[in-house]
């Protein structure tokens, strides 16, 4: 009789030492941290998008103008040659 009051003793205290652990764990992300947590995550990816955004707009930009320049420059060396040979 007595061993079995001391397994249910030792069970109770088995239980509420599982409780406190799980407990610990549980607050290891408080309401806080999971708030700023909540935040952040969104916050990150716009900042990620943002940055290869402008670098995907920035490529185009500079490759539509080096296009822009190589037709102007064609341009002027078709109308100089054209009027050279006309005088």
């Amino acid at each position: 009789m007595l061993r079995n009051r001391e397994k249910v003793i030792n069970m109770k205290k088995g239980k509420k030492q599982a409780k406190r652990r799980n407990a610990n764990v549980t607050m290891a992300f408080g309401i806080r941290e999971k708030i700023v947590l909540c935040f952040l995550v969104p916050v990150l990816f716009m900042i990620v998008l943002g940055i290869i955004s402008y670098r995907k707009a920035a490529d185009g930009m500079s490759s539509s103008y080096r296009d822009s320049t190589r037709w102007r420059c064609r341009i002027s060396i078709r109308a100089t040659r054209s009027s050279v040979q006309r005088h």
